[in-house]
């Protein structure tokens, strides 16, 4: 007897992240990412150069190759450091 057997596996496209700019809108960044099946976290730094809720960076970088559920950290200004005495 002669039996052929097929397994397929089903390998999930690469997602690409849009376009991010230092300064883009950390909530709409989250959300677009959220919609492309990725699972984004925030943490927040001072930044003299980023306006508090604005994104400083996407780590890893934004121009990666990631699969649906892959983490991406969103790293948001908290705005400047405040001055202490």
């Amino acid at each position: 007897q002669w039996s052929n057997t097929w397994l397929f596996q089903y390998e999930p496209p690469d997602v690409h992240l849009p376009a991010t700019e230092t300064g883009t809108d950390a909530g709409a960044l989250g959300v677009a990412l959220r919609e492309l099946g990725l699972a984004p976290e925030s943490v927040e730094e001072y930044s003299d150069e980023v306006p508090a809720g604005r994104v400083v960076r996407v780590e890893p970088p934004a121009h990666g190759r990631f699969k649906p559920a892959d983490r991406v950290v969103l790293v948001v200004s908290k705005g400047m450091r405040p001055e202490t005495r």
